[in-house]
């Protein structure tokens, strides 16, 4: 499964420490990530609602998003 993680986000010590074992892409921000999405590029793109649902809503996509918490 291919990862894509926006370049310059921070997203924690579970990803930082399983990034030799991910296959990982690295949009430049949001939209291009969901771009990628949109191609079958990547299967996930890390984010949060804060900064994609603005891009979904001026790309016109409709909101189909699953948010995934780490098991502890």
């Amino acid at each position: 499964m291919r990862l894509g993680l926006a370049v310059g986000w921070a997203y924690g010590q579970a990803i930082e420490h399983a990034r030799s074992r991910l296959k990982l892409s690295h949009p430049g921000d949001v939209a291009t990530g969901l771009r990628m999405l949109q191609r079958g590029r990547i299967e996930l793109l890390a984010s949060n609602e804060h900064n994609t649902e603005p891009v979904l809503q001026a790309m016109g996509l409709a909101v189909v998003s699953q948010e995934v918490v780490h098991p502890k």
